[in-house]
């Protein structure tokens, strides 16, 4: 078989292109994973002087102590209640708090659920929403990997346009009706320039919910502009609150190694293609991580006695 002259031009202008097309990705994995680390190193050096949450990294979270005292009388209504927060985590550690929250769908009772207020900051505000409307995990996290999938489609990938892809996912996520949201969600927010935190438990509007949610996870250069919230620029909430609090009974979960009361024992592998190339092997890791470490935490709580098994629709041991 013959090979006319036009077919082999054709085939050195695929190769070309391809070729093209691998370098521009290389740069803009590499442009990507510098954008990372310059915002990392910027959240350490100012870390010290905001709070001493941020640095160095401590447990922040519900004692044994306080838990033990939690009580539930059967067939009365909670006299005490719960709330979870989701502290510091990004587009791709937010799998492992997806796995926690999943883990409290699925084996602590509804009304439990429905009188706790849940917490979030930083990109572990997503599995806070997620659990304050009941959503399903592995619907939010499929969608979260399909949405930030498409930055592949980019050749800077999600520089400039971060936000909007996330407001995607979120216009899907959350429902029209606020209702389930109302009193029982709390934001954490840096602001700028002050450095100050700020936190927010009243949302207008699903529009209005939204913005808070790109607030908190606002990261400069990603995000095409900044994110403004009565009048004032604010930033990703870690910057200020790594993990909120609302009371002693507030159990926390964080990717961050012996942060929280549901965290690693060992640092999350993941690789650093995973931040420019979305890989699913590392998001399913980390939401099973994320689920199996609360499996352990609430099951040595239980065999302690240290909290009360009434909380709990089904066993978790």
């Amino acid at each position: 078989m013959h090979l006319h002259r036009d077919s082999f031009k054709h085939i050195i202008i695929v190769q070309k292109d391809e070729h093209a097309k691998s370098t521009a990705i290389y740069y803009r994995n590499q442009a990507i994973l510098q954008c990372e680390r310059v915002y990392n190193r910027l959240a350490q050096s100012i870390a010290p002087r905001l709070s001493e949450h941020l640095s160095p990294p401590k447990f922040m979270g519900a004692s044994i102590q306080d838990l033990s005292k939690f009580k539930v009388i059967p067939g009365h209504s909670l006299q005490q209640n719960l709330s979870f927060s989701f502290g510091y985590a990004d587009m791709v550690s937010v799998h492992y708090s997806l796995g926690t929250a999943q883990f409290l769908k699925e084996h602590i009772k509804r009304n439990v659920l429905d009188s706790a207020t849940m917490l979030g900051s930083s990109w572990g505000v997503l599995a806070a929403v997620a659990l304050a409307i009941d959503a399903d995990m592995n619907i939010v996290r499929d969608k979260l990997f399909d949405i930030m999938a498409m930055n592949e489609k980019n050749l800077t990938g999600s520089i400039g346009h971060l936000s909007h892809i996330l407001e995607l996912l979120l216009e899907q996520m959350i429902p029209d009706d606020m209702s389930k949201i109302q009193t029982k969600l709390v934001i954490a927010l840096t602001q700028l320039p002050s450095l100050q935190g700020k936190t927010v438990d009243t949302f207008g509007s699903k529009k209005d919910l939204i913005q808070h949610i790109l607030a908190t996870v606002y990261i400069p250069v990603l995000f095409e502009s900044p994110v403004i919230i009565q009048g004032q620029i604010c930033a990703d909430g870690r910057l200020s609150c790594r993990q909120p609090l609302l009371d002693a009974f507030t159990i926390t979960s964080s990717p961050i190694v012996d942060t929280a009361n549901i965290s690693p024992s060992q640092p999350l592998d993941i690789h650093i293609d995973a931040y420019s190339t979305y890989r699913k092997d590392v998001t399913e890791d980390l939401y099973y991580r994320g689920y199996q470490d609360a499996k352990m935490y609430f099951s040595s709580l239980i065999q302690s006695g240290n909290l009360t098994r009434l909380i709990f629709r089904k066993s978790v041991d």
